[in-house]
């Protein structure tokens, strides 16, 4: 499947990742403490091999979609989840300051409990139809806070709903499952989809004068943000050589072989919300106002 040049910029994600970091002004990467992570991972991974399955170890590490599935079918979940990360950016006020929760929950997870409300309340928030013509007030109430505060870029959430649906209901039948169908589980021709028909995906920006498929806040960002891509690949790679390496001591590692990038990627993600407050008070994170992430 080919979806033309528009889409294409993003296949030449290696040789961006490789531009910014191997000729950075601003941001390096430390080796060592790469391969720290990769211990980290792996020791994870041995600690928990005895587990009897895959799946047990799997929800150790998984980031807890489970937890806000809601009573839908299969296309409509489908177009549920496509709502859920289309609209997952930028989902926190600036330091020292009041967050956006609900039930409790801030970012990805306050979201995705405020939509799940919304499906049990009997709003259809999944459906483009509803969304394409959202009001202002109808998103106060979905996103509607513990505290008062309301979702960031409300305003801005809600445009992209409308455009987003728009393309759904004038090319895809209304469904974000006929995208998928359209791709045949080919995940590269999906990722080259949304960012053709959907400009809200399309994340590019320009560093050192090269077109690279990341959208600049700064030429700070695009560092920090490719030398990360960069870092996570490597990761994944070294992961992958060091269960090779030791199989023959935990057989049962080699379940996972197939999933190494999922493990690393979810690994990650869990250890950045196990140590929120330790990592928020101790470690200088660059927040850029993106619709991106």
């Amino acid at each position: 499947m080919s979806l033309g040049k528009d889409a294409d910029i993003i296949l030449n994600m290696v040789l961006a990742e490789r531009e910014i970091v191997f000729r950075p002004r601003d941001v390096y990467i430390v080796e060592k403490r790469m391969r720290r992570l990769v211990l980290r991972v792996i020791q994870f991974a041995m600690q928990n091999s005895k587990k009897p399955s895959l799946n047990i170890l799997s929800n150790n590490f998984l980031r807890s979609i489970v937890q806000l599935s809601c009573p839908l079918n299969f296309e409509n979940m489908t177009n549920w989840l496509f709502v859920l990360y289309t609209l997952n950016f930028s989902l926190w006020y600036p330091k020292s300051t009041k967050q956006w929760q609900v039930r409790g929950f801030t970012g990805f997870y306050g979201l995705g409990v405020a939509l799940k409300r919304a499906v049990l309340e009997g709003i259809k928030i999944w459906d483009p139809v509803y969304y394409t013509r959202i009001t202002e007030d109808e998103m106060k109430y979905i996103f509607r806070s513990d505290n008062g505060i309301e979702i960031p870029f409300l305003n801005k959430r809600r445009n992209i709903l409308h455009q987003v649906g728009s393309v759904l209901l004038q090319k895809y039948e209304g469904t974000f499952a006929n995208c998928i169908d359209l791709c045949e589980g080919n995940s590269t021709d999906l990722i080259k989809l949304l960012a053709k028909e959907f400009e809200t995906y399309r994340d590019v920006g320009e560093y050192k004068y090269m077109e690279v498929p990341l959208n600049s806040g700064s030429p700070e960002d695009l560092e920090i943000r490719g030398s990360l891509l960069w870092i996570i690949k490597r990761v994944y790679q070294e992961t992958e050589l060091m269960i090779k390496k030791h199989l023959h001591l935990k057989p049962s590692l080699s379940e996972i072989l197939q999933y190494v990038p999922f493990l690393v990627n979810n690994f990650v993600f869990a250890y950045r919300r196990t140590f929120e407050r330790e990592l928020m008070e101790n470690t200088p994170f660059h927040n850029i106002i993106t619709e991106q992430y």
